[in-house]
């Protein structure tokens, strides 16, 4: 059965956005080094999953260890366990930032993992928000300000809407070697992005990503 609470996860990257409040019902997993930050800043902990090379492993109960050598990354792990348990809905910290820029594509990989198998996904970066659309829309409030960019993720990305934004397509094609999408700009309106047949990254600077989604 699905579950439209939110399942948290905290990576091991840069922590932006303040303490959220989990609700009953929500979950809060840690992937690897994503553990301190949610000690850091007193939030609950359902379980702690991933290689420990961030972090010693703590000495828990709700602890599970996995080898270093494995296809997955910690971060994917834990969305897994997400998912296994019927969530649909997720909210990662610790995505982006940190020494590693290959984390960081590797967990927007995540996002089009997520999007690709009908989750809802976001991702919360510096005053950012990510996430992925897979032959899907979605539609954002009037009362947001920034930039907004939008990427195809795969070679081409059909039929591609944008309305209530600066610059606007109709049933358009973003390609993955074309950056046209980035730096459109809300204007006020009511803004709706959408796309048939392929997958989009959209990236939205906000003052407030945090407060969007969740």
């Amino acid at each position: 059965m699905e579950n439209h609470a939110i399942c948290y996860i905290a990576g091991a990257g840069s922590w932006y956005g303040g303490p959220f409040m989990p609700k009953d019902g929500d979950c809060v997993i840690a992937a690897d080094g994503g553990y301190r930050y949610l000690l850091e800043h007193n939030i609950r902990v359902d379980l702690v999953m991933g290689d420990f090379d961030s972090i010693e492993r703590p000495d828990a109960g709700n602890v599970r260890a996995y080898q270093r050598e494995k296809d997955d990354t910690d971060l994917l792990i834990a969305v897994k366990e997400g998912y296994a348990r019927g969530y649909r809905r997720f909210v990662i910290y610790g995505g982006t930032g940190g020494d590693r820029f290959d984390h960081t594509i590797g967990n927007l990989q995540v996002l089009v993992w997520l999007a690709k198998r009908g989750a809802e996904a976001c991702m919360i970066g510096k005053n950012t928000l990510i996430f992925a659309l897979y032959n899907r829309s979605v539609t954002l409030p009037p009362e947001l300000g920034g930039y907004i960019s939008v990427f195809s993720m795969t070679e081409r990305a059909e039929g591609v809407s944008i309305h209530g934004l600066k610059y606007t397509m109709e049933n358009g094609v973003l390609t993955n070697d074309y950056p046209i999408g980035v730096s459109n700009e809300f204007i006020g309106h009511t803004a709706r992005i959408s796309v048939e047949n392929g997958t989009l990254l959209i990236v939205a600077e906000l003052s407030d990503a945090q407060g969007i989604f969740a």
